[in-house]
């Protein structure tokens, strides 16, 4: 979509804020039609630390999604995306 873009869905303050958090849930909730992932995350966060949903804080669970993709690290989602096929092209068509 192209006026899909921070500037006009943010409000002032969080373009102000600009930080990895803020960025993060933009993308989850307006191009990944992810809205509670962020939350979601923040729980997950939680439970596996054995701590209050309250004590987990924005930039620990932006950390729980680079830890995900970053290599040398447990990176689930960085060996799935390594050992997968994004299309496979089967007799004519590209599925």
């Amino acid at each position: 979509a192209p006026n899909l873009k921070p500037s006009n869905v943010c409000t002032n303050d969080e373009l102000q804020l600009n930080d990895a958090a803020t960025r993060l849930k933009w993308i989850l909730q307006h191009t990944m039609g992810a809205p509670r992932a962020f939350e979601n995350r923040r729980q997950e966060v939680a439970l596996l630390s054995g701590s209050p949903v309250e004590s987990v804080d924005d930039n620990a669970v932006v950390e729980s999604f680079r830890a995900c993709v970053e290599a040398g690290s447990d990176g689930l989602l960085l060996e799935y995306l390594l050992q997968s096929k994004l299309a496979v092209h089967l007799g004519q068509g590209l599925i």
